[in-house]
């Protein structure tokens, strides 16, 4: 992701609807540019200042959820799961007829609507098809939901869990607390012997007069307290996971940015994003397929552009040279050299034929910029532009450049293509 200087966490956290307490705290522990500290302390003091004032945010509260002009009074045990709704969710009346977006005021009178946005997850819904009470958990030996959404008819129902902090889902976030809440969802659903193929994008609505809702308590889970009583390790609860819920985000995220690293160099030039942007959401689609129940369309985008943004800053010309030079040093390939037990496993490593190998990846790396320096000149920049841009030194690029005239290919045995030497040139 980006690095620590470019974060800008008070936006970041307003962007996605955290901006908390809680959140600013993890922010400060975790920040170490003194500019983003001061900014994130002058935010926390301005949300202890606001704390006390009981008597405003009870007067906001009495005047329900909704514009100036209308609004829908919510009760304080649904006041949570509302202030965390997408500003536009889907919703709708009968599942067989598909899904709309309405604002959330609107939304809240469908008897289903979505209950995370795409950036963000503050609830995790179960859907039980079974008769829920409330010895159920209990006797399943699963954490008890702060509520359960039950149909009146048969007894089945969703149940609802809310998070003290929230998980991002963008490029803002990072992979390893979604891992973490993926593998909870997962293991939470073999507990309950919920339906692993809930598809987890709209619950039903706990404040619509269909459903019987039951307010259990109304304690927020930390990932740890949701995780303390389930078995998140077990070999059933690492290969479920991974086509069901967030479990799809962790998985299409994973197989597309790997795949990314090294598509990317077929896009590198001037206007190259939009076709990258594209051919990465291809990719996303592509992968979504593969799932059982596939992600909507808002997941897949937000995804893609979390892929598509990162890689193209961060996975340029010079900077994958650099990176090859970097992890493949001598001292690293004898590392794994020595750490494999056989010719193919050294071989692949890089062991005894770590030379071959570096010299190998060297020569990838400097053929992709070659190319992207004679497709930058052909597209008319200058040499001082295309200097910058690919980082190389000046007579480089200008042999570069001219010796690619001559259409001599590079040898394996040399960094770099040599001029041809005329007939009556001396040796």
């Amino acid at each position: 992701m980006a690095s620590e200087l470019s974060k800008d966490w008070v936006s970041i956290l307003k962007r996605n609807h955290a901006l908390t307490r809680e959140n600013v705290r993890r922010a400060l522990k975790n920040c170490a540019d003194e500019h983003q500290r001061l900014a994130l302390q002058t935010e926390l003091e301005r949300l202890n200042a606001k704390q006390p004032n009981t008597a405003a945010k009870a007067a906001k509260a009495a005047k329900g959820f909704g514009t100036r002009n209308q609004r829908m009074p919510i009760s304080p045990e649904h006041r949570f799961f509302v202030e965390h709704l997408p500003y536009k969710p889907y919703c709708t009346n009968d599942l067989t007829t598909g899904l709309q977006v309405r604002p959330a005021q609107q939304a809240l009178t469908h008897a289903y609507l979505q209950f995370n946005s795409p950036a963000m997850v503050w609830t995790l819904v179960q859907d039980i098809d079974h008769d829920v009470d409330r010895d159920y958990f209990m006797r399943h030996k699963a954490p008890k939901p702060n509520r359960v959404v039950k149909n009146p008819d048969n007894g089945h129902g969703h149940a609802l869990y809310f998070l003290a902090a929230g998980v991002c889902r963008t490029d803002a976030g990072r992979l390893k607390p979604l891992r973490y809440l993926a593998a909870v969802e997962s293991a939470l659903c073999r507990q309950l012997e919920a339906d692993p193929g809930f598809a987890g994008l709209v619950t039903k609505n706990p404040l619509h007069p269909s459903w019987e809702t039951l307010v259990v308590h109304d304690h927020q889970y930390s990932l740890a307290e949701l995780a303390e009583p389930l078995d998140l390790k077990s070999a059933a609860n690492e290969k479920s996971y991974r086509d069901a819920g967030l479990g799809r985000n962790v998985t299409a995220f994973d197989a597309v940015r790997l795949w990314a690293y090294s598509a990317i160099r077929d896009f590198w030039g001037p206007g190259g994003f939009d076709r990258w942007h594209k051919a990465v959401s291809a990719k996303v689609a592509e992968v979504n397929c593969q799932f059982p129940a596939p992600l909507p369309f808002s997941e897949l985008k937000a995804i893609a552009k979390s892929i598509a943004g990162w890689t193209w800053r961060n996975m340029t010309p010079a900077g994958l040279h650099e990176l090859i030079e970097r992890t493949h040093t001598p001292e690293l390939q004898s590392l794994r050299g020595k750490k494999a037990t056989n010719q193919a496993r050294i071989a692949f490593l890089g062991g005894v034929a770590s030379g071959q190998a570096r010299r190998k990846a060297s020569l990838e790396a400097s053929k992709s910029i070659r190319a992207m320096a004679r497709l930058m000149r052909a597209q008319g920049m200058s040499y001082r532009a295309i200097e910058e841009a690919l980082g190389v030194r000046r007579a480089t690029l200008h042999r570069w450049l001219n010796l690619c005239l001559t259409n001599r290919p590079i040898s394996d045995n040399s960094r770099f293509w040599e001029p041809e030497r005329s007939a009556g040139h001396p040796k």
